[in-house]
């Protein structure tokens, strides 16, 4: 399969130049987390120290009491783990809704009590308050150009522990 380029993730164009650069590229959701985020989550944060040695796509679970949660993407270290958000377009709403889920991830997740948990975001589609936002709120923010993934976030940043 011959993987798409596409534009780095959080440049900004207008909806209808989005839309044909998503058509010209047949880039999905689906493609960038399985093809594109995926499998660079390993070397990505072992940039910033974090030694990631699994994926798991695809993460649900659900309390006694019925509630239920999931995550595009956990990128899970021996001291920690990272949900990750994968989207067609990042705003301020679906990072507020993010966020809100990554403080009840412990509760959701018990396995991981014991573990850091930090969050990413990577969005096809992202204007660039909702990349500021993002980093304020102490979140990695990914990019990508082709099949490259990259941090988007200074050296010196750090990120939010839940």
């Amino acid at each position: 399969m011959i993987k798409p380029e596409f534009p780095c993730a959080f440049q900004s164009y207008a909806p209808v130049e989005t839309e044909r650069i998503m058509a010209s590229s047949h880039l999905d959701r689906g493609c960038l987390l399985d093809d594109v985020v995926a499998p660079a989550c390993h070397h990505i944060f072992a940039e910033r120290g974090i030694a990631v040695n699994e994926t798991t796509q695809g993460v649900r679970t659900r309390l006694k009491d019925g509630r239920a949660m999931g995550f595009d993407l956990l990128a899970i270290a021996p001291d920690a783990v990272i949900p990750v958000l994968v989207s067609r377009r990042l705003d301020e709403p679906i990072l507020s809704f993010f966020l809100a889920r990554l403080a009840q991830f412990k509760e959701f997740f018990p396995r991981y009590a014991d573990c850091r948990v930090m969050g990413a975001v990577i969005g096809i589609d992202c204007e660039e308050y909702a990349r500021e936002f993002a980093a304020n709120e102490g979140l990695f923010v990914l990019s990508h150009a082709g099949d490259d993934v990259f941090i988007v976030n200074p050296p010196e940043f750090k990120p939010r522990e839940w």
